[in-house]
C-alpha cells in the first residue's frame, strides 16, 4: 500500500493513494480532519496556539481544495496561480459566487487573524470551520 506524507505540526500523518481520487481534495479532506481534530481540542482547553497551528491546517485544507477544483478543471499544476490576485481571479474564472465568499471568509478569520496576526477568537474559528466545510464541499460540487 503506498502512503503520503502530510508534515503538519510535530507528528506527521500519513494517508493511503487509494483512498485518493484527485489528490489535491484527498488531501484537502484530510487536512480538513486533522483540523478539525485540533480545533476541537483548542477550543475544550483554550489553547491559542494550537488553535494557530489548527487555523493554519484548515486554510491549508482550503488551499488543496482550490488546486483540486482547479485540477478536475484541467489545470495543470504549472498553471495554477501563485498570487492572491491570481487565486481571486481563478476563484472568478471556475469557481461560483458563494465559493469566492467561502474563500475570503476562511482567508480572513484561518489565515490573516489566527494564523498571522495571531487573534485567536473561538467564535469566529467556529464560523470558520463551517466556512471550511462548505467551501470543501461547494468545491467537490464544482469539480464533478
Amino acid at each position: 500500500m503506498r502512503t503520503i506524507a502530510l508534515c503538519m505540526g510535530a507528528k506527521p500523518r500519513e494517508i493511503t493513494m487509494e483512498k485518493i481520487a484527485n489528490p489535491y481534495s484527498g488531501k484537502a479532506s484530510a487536512l480538513a480532519a486533522i483540523a478539525e481534530n485540533e480545533l476541537d481540542k483548542a477550543a475544550q482547553s483554550g489553547d491559542k496556539v494550537q488553535a494557530r497551528q489548527a487555523a493554519a491546517k484548515a486554510w491549508f485544507a482550503v488551499g488543496e481544495a482550490f488546486r483540486g477544483l482547479l485540477s478536475a478543471r484541467g489545470i495543470a499544476a504549472e498553471e495554477f496561480p501563485r498570487s492572491e490576485r491570481g487565486r481571486v481571479f481563478m476563484h472568478t474564472a471556475h469557481g461560483s459566487r458563494k465559493l469566492r465568499q467561502l474563500y475570503h471568509l476562511t482567508k480572513g478569520v484561518f489565515h490573516q487573524d489566527a494564523y498571522y496576526e495571531e487573534v485567536i477568537d473561538f467564535t469566529q474559528l467556529e464560523e470558520a470551520r463551517q466556512a471550511m466545510r462548505d467551501y470543501l464541499n461547494e468545491a467537490r460540487e464544482l469539480a464533478e
